[in-house]
């Protein structure tokens, strides 16, 4: 595609009021960054913009017809998004993939031929759905000659999730499917196993301490080995965050949150859940900082603000039934010589329901139930019994005022 054509497109996005690229690019402005003000004047069919774009060759129509269709860019994005788990986005990465679809779009509209009896929009899908994995290829941090051989490495990372992480039945498999030799498929497999990029597709997380694949796999194993979804920057923090179970659920949990409460996580932990890269503790936004970026209010509201947040995190992790929650209040206390030798607690049973509560002598170390939480009511009281145990088992100074803990049945 000639220059000119991308700056005689560039020329209409400054005159007909495209939202401007900015460095601080909102999520709505990266949704509606195509919509027009005033709206384009109104035809039968949309696909009549791009049959004016090809006879007169002018991008202004094509522009107009950017107008209509953006709704289902998007839309395509983030189903590509949620496949690949991507479940929160940064906008700017939203517009990278959206003039991506741009740019395959420009490409197919001298080729469009309305006789053949399909519209602009499914003549150009295939293109589409290219200029998107293409994005996705330059984000991985293996290395690919071309799209073609990433959509081979994709392909057998694939069948190596589907088949359980055998490594024979996989190259069995492709071979079959494409026809090519066990070297071939041995290569691509390998190239698969060592690609560090994080793709939903790979369900597994690397157990060699090496990240280069032992050439001595035993070709009968099931399990042993599989992709390493972890960035070497990120360290142990962004391996847990990105390559297991927890990760997955945190980052489902994350994306059903607010834009505000997501940067609240983001900013105070020093972790982006767009990319998983993990930054140093130090780098991380105080409460004043998060104040200051939430006008209109103070250090401590910004604090009360992200534990609420982080209490809806958790909830919906709950609901997830990734693992379940206690709630603890401590409710009264006797002290003796500066140690609690008794202590009254309240306890709330998965975020919801009526209070529990459990009376404690941390002298004798006995617990004794008073009134079971709503949801502990089996004949197990996991709840009931998991808070005893956590509490006679901490130290007596640090015993909490308040606490939230986790466990798994």
């Amino acid at each position: 595609m000639p220059d000119d054509r991308y700056k005689e497109m560039e020329g209409y996005i400054a005159k007909y009021g495209f939202q401007c690229l900015e460095k601080n690019l909102t999520r709505f402005e990266a949704e509606r960054t195509f919509q027009l003000d005033p709206e384009p004047p109104k035809v039968d069919d949309i696909n009549e913009y791009v049959l004016m774009a090809n006879r007169e060759q002018k991008l202004l129509y094509l522009c107009f017809y950017l107008h209509h269709i953006e709704k289902i860019l998007n839309g395509r994005i983030y189903r590509f998004f949620h496949r690949e788990g991507l479940y929160a986005y940064n906008p700017l990465r939203l517009l990278d993939y959206k003039l991506s679809c741009v740019a395959a779009i420009m490409e197919c509209l001298p080729g469009y031929d309305p006789d053949k009896g399909a519209n602009f929009l499914t003549y150009a899908y295939y293109d589409i759905g290219n200029a998107i994995l293409n994005c996705r290829r330059y984000e991985e941090a293996g290395s690919f000659k071309n799209l073609d051989e990433y959509k081979t490495v994709r392909g057998i990372a694939w069948l190596y999730n589907k088949a359980g992480s055998s490594r024979k039945k996989t190259i069995e498999t492709f071979m079959q499917k494409t026809g090519c030799t066990k070297e071939t498929a041995e290569n691509y497999l390998r190239a698969a196993r060592k690609n560090r990029g994080i793709v939903s597709i790979y369900d597994t997380v690397l157990r060699e301490s090496d990240n280069e694949v032992d050439e001595d796999f035993d070709e009968d194993t099931n399990g042993d080995a599989g992709e390493d979804l972890s960035w070497e920057a990120g360290g142990t923090y962004g391996a847990i965050l990105w390559g297991s179970s927890l990760g997955s659920a945190v980052r489902r949990a994350h994306g059903k949150l607010d834009y505000r409460e997501q940067i609240l996580l983001e900013r105070h932990m020093a972790v982006c859940m767009d990319c998983g890269h993990v930054k140093p503790l130090r780098s991380r936004f105080s409460w004043e900082e998060l104040a200051i970026l939430f006008e209109g209010t103070t250090a401590g509201g910004a604090e009360r603000a992200y534990k609420k947040t982080a209490l809806h995190l958790a909830q919906l992790l709950v609901e997830d039934g990734f693992f379940h929650t206690i709630i603890l209040k401590r409710k009264s206390q006797k002290m003796r010589k500066e140690k609690i030798a008794a202590a009254t607690y309240q306890y709330l049973a998965d975020c919801d329901g009526e209070w529990g509560e459990i009376q404690f002598d941390f002298e004798e170390k006995t617990a004794q139930i008073i009134q079971l939480a709503d949801w502990d009511m089996m004949l197990s009281k996991p709840f009931a019994k998991y808070t005893i145990s956590y509490l006679l088992n901490c130290q007596n100074e640090k015993l909490p005022k308040e606490a939230m803990i986790s466990f798994e049945l």
